[in-house]
């Protein structure tokens, strides 16, 4: 796909947006800034939640924006319009915000798109990277667990994890699937 440039709405005259996710400046402005400059991206967000942004500034006020959405709403105008509709990243790599990359579709959607290619939702019991005990465990614990002589108190001890967490596998809050 070659490389197609539009402006950003809102910044016409002064940003461009490509269709490959890469941001531009077409005016000169202040403190320095060249026209036909390219804009570095930037982490927008904490850890897994981040995704990557640019600061464009119009009037010397600058706002961040994601660039997946700049790209979108450039090459797709109106349709995410009055819809509770979200970007979903095809590849499921947010740092790829190529428009060839993109889809429009609703948060559910977004979240079963993410599962049926494992990234979410697919480690549960002992594969979970924060798992203490096993199954097996589990199933021990709730055989032998008898208020006021084989408590759990002494569960917890035995196992290494708090009574609150002992309580969360007798009342089935956790390992839901072990029986």
């Amino acid at each position: 796909m070659a490389e197609c440039w539009k402006p950003v709405s809102g910044y016409e005259g002064y940003y461009e947006i490509s269709s490959l996710g890469r941001v531009r400046r077409i005016a000169g402005g202040m403190r320095g800034a060249r026209a036909g400059r390219l804009l570095k991206p930037f982490s927008c967000g904490d850890g897994n939640q981040a995704y990557p942004g640019v600061k464009l500034y119009r009037d010397n006020i600058g706002k961040t924006f994601l660039l997946h959405l700049l790209v979108y709403d450039a090459f797709r105008p109106g349709k995410r319009d009055g819809q509770r509709r979200g970007i979903n990243h095809k590849d499921l790599n947010k740092f790829n915000p190529r428009l060839s990359n993109l889809e429009t579709m609703t948060q559910i959607q977004n979240v079963h798109h993410a599962m049926a290619r494992g990234r979410k939702g697919g480690r549960q019991g002992e594969d979970h990277p924060k798992a203490i005990v096993t199954e097996e465990q589990v199933r021990y614990i709730r055989k032998n667990y008898v208020p006021y002589k084989f408590s759990r108190v002494k569960l917890a001890a035995m196992f290494g994890i708090s009574v609150a967490g002992i309580k969360q596998i007798l009342n089935h809050r956790n390992w839901k699937g072990v029986i």
